[in-house]
């Protein structure tokens, strides 16, 4: 017996200023995905100009995590981001600030550490409360987010980078 799915991918147009000056994006199913249809995934990483490795801010680097960044990532994509989602689990009441930032600072630390990432390669946000944020005109909550930090750095390095992106990665396919 063979199990095919009803469909594979689905193109989606969405309004957005970064995918006007190029950006084009194609979201894999996540690693528990794998079990089903790990071709997939897998297949599309190597061609990829640059990954966004995402990550659960409460759980940090698992296994599994290390073990498709090691086979699938780490040696076939020039630009590699890790990106700690859920930061908003991170903000308790009964925490203050300093506590929450320095919790958040440990975890993307260590994320850099274990996947051989330099810290700036490593970013944290939320991207419910970023959304939340958008719909509700809530600057504040946008702020500490952290979206805006992930689309400055698709603004400013990903596009501009593309070319650079692209001949490394033909060189790399040559070489």
């Amino acid at each position: 017996k063979v199990e095919i799915p009803c469909w594979r991918h689905a193109l989606i147009n969405y309004p957005h200023p970064l995918l006007k000056k190029g950006l084009v994006i194609l979201a894999t199913p996540g690693l528990n995905a794998l079990g089903t249809e790990p071709e997939l995934t897998l297949s599309m990483i190597p061609n990829a100009h640059a990954v966004l490795f995402l990550l659960a801010m409460d759980t940090g680097v698992t296994k599994s995590d290390l073990d498709v960044w090691q086979k699938y990532v780490q040696s076939y994509v020039t630009r590699r981001i890790a990106v700690l989602n859920k930061i908003d689990l991170m903000w308790d009441e009964l925490k203050s600030d300093e506590q929450i930032e320095t919790a958040i600072e440990r975890q993307l630390s260590e994320t850099a550490r274990i996947l051989g990432l330099s810290r700036e390669c490593v970013i944290a946000l939320s991207a419910q409360k970023g959304l939340i944020a958008r719909i509700r005109g809530d600057a504040n909550l946008l702020k500490k987010s952290g979206i805006e930090v992930l689309e400055s750095l698709l603004a400013n390095e990903i596009i501009p980078a593309k070319q650079q992106i692209l001949r490394a990665a033909v060189a790399r396919e040559i070489g």
